[in-house]
């Protein structure tokens, strides 16, 4: 018996036993509210499988929000009570008393926030710890109440109304697949949440052992003589106490070093260089005309010739202030970025990706324009930082890494650049950004308008980058799409051709060699699709979701294939037939076709390759479609094709004996090439 069959019954329990329900959805909403015990409890997983429940139509809605509402308000204030009541004295108390990072982590946020905190929290990670800090603090009753109350009326739904979607949507399959469909969405919860939990615990715990080493390294340099003159150098005037710039120096030292491990790879062509093209495969069959115009925008606002101009103009009107200190440092910042990488792509030639409509001139490594974004992003936050209150830090950093990581990421997408060339440019902007960082911070902080300087600068970038926009969009969309070569040929020597020359393979998503392409057929699309279902063959929809539906509903094996489509030169295949086999234990025959990179010069009927293979539908509920397997007892997939097709012309041609692809099966192989045009 399947573990879907053991939930039925619990969930009928729950449908029928509504007080207790209930009242573990209010007990969760409390528990994931109250003093550290939330941080333990995965409560947000929990609240997602209350929606679930609520979408079924097992809990009621209106009833499970109010008691996750009310269970909110109780959690915290109860913890608001806590501290209310034990002040000071709560601090030697477990766990905080073992865990002393808890409270300091909610006295920061209370301290950065204020009164506001509190309803800011309920949305954040200190979200237990905050009521507690709030009750220390002596916060007035009724002001707490009030934000506890506001901030719980929106956290209950924003928590749970997922959950109630993923719920709705599992209605529309059958009832045994609903089970497995919401299993399957709990499943993937759940090791999202451990997986983040755990990743999150390990990078603390890295920082921490890091920190304590440059500690170590940084009193040691204040207590030699002679190093101390460097103690004196790198100290912070903002932050004499930290060692910050030692922090950057040893970053750029390391980016330094994997730059030139980097730059080894790809001058020797081994390591993450093997990288490049399955990455540049991936991000080809991945096109699409709306999302390809949204990437040109994006990749435009770190292009060189709208930042450069743009930080001409801030530098100009910081020479107008007299801040000669800072507009230094941006000219120093744009030269050093924009110099090295000339120089490098001076010393080594490394050729663009090829695939689009031009060829793109220039060498490729390191991108500078992942350079530049880098640079002048990374540098920005660093003077924004330098100006702005000390809790704006992580909110600026945030925003500069995102955006940033957007713009990185569109030259792989537009197939402009190598990954290599990306992370190379990545790394030389941000040893660029740093190095300059060092020299920028062993100064005072700079005194002028931050908010005119920022309206200088937003106009500038929104101007540069509108010309840059009006001028070469359109030329971009013709540029950034990739293409297949085509070929022409004639009829007759097509039809001769030999097995060597018919060997056509296609590819995965990353480039690697999957299936052999053993059906070349000639015809309309519409002949064919008459002739297949005249033989009972099913045509299956194209629509990625009507497929998925299927996939789930499980009410049919032939309706039951790859949720995903399979790919040939980043091209979904235009048709899928499936013919079911007697006592088949769930393996069918699948016959996919694609239009042929060939055209005829003497015929307009189009040319289709296709795979035709035997698949095994898989049923449990982690998998997501047919497996190709191989039938003993039955012939090559192309002779039990041809034995449908009667009234076509066909020629099988017979592939040599040698060993097969590893990716192709010994079945598919002996079964030859299958041509089919009609007579």
């Amino acid at each position: 018996m399947e573990i879907f069959d053991h939930l039925r019954p619990f969930l009928g329990w729950l449908q029928s036993h509504m007080a207790i329900s209930l009242s573990l959805v209010f007990i969760i909403s409390l528990i994931e509210s109250l003093a550290f015990v939330g941080l333990l409890v995965p409560g947000s997983l929990m609240m997602a499988a209350a929606g679930i429940l609520v979408g079924v139509e097992i809990l009621p809605a209106w009833p499970t929000l109010i008691v996750a509402i009310m269970g909110a308000i109780v959690g915290d204030g109860l913890s608001y009570r806590i501290g209310y009541y034990f002040k000071d004295s709560i601090r030697k108390m477990w766990p905080f008393r073992t865990h002393p990072k808890f409270l300091l982590k909610g006295e920061q946020f209370f301290a950065a926030h204020g009164g506001k905190s509190v309803f800011l929290a309920r949305f954040s990670p200190v979200r237990p710890v905050v009521p507690v800090i709030a009750g220390m603090m002596g916060m007035n009753t009724w002001r707490f109440f009030f934000s506890n109350v506001t901030s719980a009326i929106l956290w209950a739904p924003a928590y749970i109304l997922p959950g109630i979607l993923i719920g709705l949507a599992a209605l529309q399959f059958p009832p045994e697949v609903a089970t497995r469909f919401i299993l399957l969405i709990l499943c993937v919860l759940a090791i999202l949440f451990l997986s983040a939990w755990f990743l999150k615990n390990l990078f603390f715990k890295i920082v921490s052992w890091v920190a304590q080493l440059m500690d170590k390294l940084w009193e040691a340099i204040k207590h030699t003589p002679k190093v101390n003159p460097l103690y004196r150098l790198l100290q912070d005037p903002c932050r004499r106490e930290g060692h910050s710039q030692l922090n950057l120096l040893v970053g750029i030292f390391i980016a330094g070093l994997l730059f030139l491990v980097l730059t080894i790879m790809v001058v020797t062509q081994t390591g993450i260089y093997d990288w490049n093209l399955p990455i540049n495969q991936f991000f080809r069959n991945l096109y699409m005309p709306c999302l390809q115009k949204i990437a040109i925008v994006l990749t435009c606002m770190g292009d060189k010739v709208v930042l450069g101009p743009t930080i001409i103009v801030a530098v100009v009107w910081l020479l107008w202030r007299k801040q000669w200190y800072t507009a230094c440092h941006w000219l120093a910042l744009l030269f050093m970025s924009v110099g090295f990488v000339g120089v490098s792509k001076y010393i080594y030639h490394s050729p663009r990706p090829t695939g689009l409509k031009e060829v793109l001139l220039g060498n490729s490594f390191p991108s500078g324009h992942a350079t530049v974004t880098m640079a002048v992003f990374a540098f920005y936050a660093v003077v924004l930082e330098r100006l702005s209150p000390s809790h704006h830090r992580r909110l600026i950093h945030g925003i500069t890494a995102a955006a940033i990581a957007v713009i990185a990421f569109t030259r792989l997408y537009l197939g402009a650049h190598w990954f290599t060339d990306v992370l190379g440019g990545l790394l030389v902007g941000w040893s660029a950004a740093m190095l300059v960082t060092v020299s920028f911070r062993c100064q005072p902080a700079p005194q002028f308008s931050l908010k005119t300087f920022n309206t200088i600068l937003v106009i500038a970038f929104l101007v540069f980058f509108g010309i840059r926009i009006a001028t070469t969009f359109k030329k971009d969309t013709l540029l950034y799409v990739p293409v297949w070569p085509t070929h022409e040929i004639v009829t007759t020597q097509w039809w001769q051709q030999s097995s060597t020359e018919a060997l056509i393979y296609r590819k995965d998503r990353l480039g690697h060699m999957r299936e052999l392409m053993n059906v070349q057929w000639v015809d309309d699309l519409g002949n064919i699709i008459s002739t297949m279902q005249q033989n009972n063959w099913t045509l299956l929809p194209r629509s990625v979701w009507i497929n998925a539906v299927n996939h789930l509903a499980n009410s049919s094996d032939n309706q039951r294939l790859t949720l995903f489509p399979l790919l040939y030169q980043g091209k979904a295949p235009e048709a899928v037939f499936v013919h079911s086999l007697e006592n088949n234990n769930g393996t069918v025959v699948v016959l996919r076709l694609w239009q042929a990179n060939m055209d005829f010069v003497d015929d307009p009927l189009p040319l289709w390759y296709g795979a035709v293979t035997y698949e095994k539908i898989t049923r449990h509920p982690l998998t997501y479609g047919g497996i190709m397997v191989t039938l003993n007892d039955m012939p090559p997939p192309t002779l039990y094709l041809s034995s449908d097709l009667d009234g076509l012309l066909m020629r099988r041609l017979i592939l040599k004996p040698a060993l097969p692809p590893k990716s192709v099966s010994n079945q598919q192989w002996q079964g030859g090439i299958l041509l089919i045009r009609s007579k």
